[in-house]
């Protein structure tokens, strides 16, 4: 019996269950280390376990979401859709965050050279927060939600 694995460890994970996963269904923690070779929960098994994911959104064009203290899910394809709503909100305000930290530096402690570059980061980080702020208006009324809401997961509706 051959026991070499392919490595990295996504490289593993994608060979032993990628087609075996179906959309809607949620894979434990434990379950994935064992495939994996390595904790999914560490550092780097996290890092295995996304780089997976890219793998199985480009190639079986399945996108997975975490569900709390248990797993991953395959999110569903009707759910896909809010699922990259979800990343543009995040956006916002990660962007608003960076124009917040580049709009209150102590301007008198840098030299000309450094707040000309802080200010023309200042200015792009601010248009580029206008655009996003303008599309996820778009993707909400598109996709008729007020706000992205968090999606539903099967397992702990039913632990609850």
């Amino acid at each position: 019996m051959n026991n070499t694995h392919p490595h990295p460890e996504w490289k593993r994970l994608y060979a032993d269950i990628a087609t075996l996963i179906q959309a809607g269904q949620t894979i434990p923690y434990e379950d994935l280390s064992e495939y994996a070779g390595i904790d999914i929960r560490s550092t780097r098994g996290r890092a295995q376990f996304h780089r997976f994911a890219k793998e199985m959104l480009r190639n079986h064009r399945l996108h997975f979401e975490c569900v709390r203290n248990v797993g991953y899910r395959a999110v569903e394809p009707a759910e896909q859709t809010q699922c990259a709503s979800l990343r543009v909100t995040r956006a916002k305000r990660r962007l608003k965050h960076g124009a917040m930290i580049a709009g209150n530096v102590l301007i008198d402690r840098l030299t000309p050279e450094q707040a000309a570059a802080n200010a023309s980061v200042l200015g792009r980080v601010a248009s580029m927060l206008s655009m996003i702020e303008s599309t996820a208006k778009e993707i909400r009324h598109v996709i008729g939600a007020a706000e992205p809401k968090r999606l539903p997961s099967p397992l702990l509706d039913k632990a609850g």
